[in-house]
């Protein structure tokens, strides 16, 4: 089943997970691996990490995540934008 809409609202600058972000404390995020290559992508709270997930070359999945909490990917091929429905 499908949970995600078609058309989302973006709610900020596309930005990279070079460093780790709140993606100004957004709440569903918007995560596109650019790159050529599979990347990690590691969601924490504080410095206690919560979850890791593998995106594939050119995959776009989306995160729920509480506003504090951060993503992080290494390099900067990894794009968010915080968005809503």
């Amino acid at each position: 089943e499908n949970i995600m809409a078609e058309t989302v609202r973006l709610l900020n600058l596309q930005a990279n997970l070079s460093a780790a972000t709140s993606v100004d404390n957004g709440t569903l995020i918007r995560v596109f691996n650019s790159g050529a290559a599979n990347s990690v992508v590691t969601l924490r709270s504080g410095s206690t990490v919560l979850a890791t997930t593998t995106l594939a070359a050119g995959e776009i999945i989306y995160i729920k995540k509480y506003a504090a909490e951060t993503l992080q990917s290494v390099g900067t091929e990894v794009l968010v934008n915080s968005i809503s429905h």
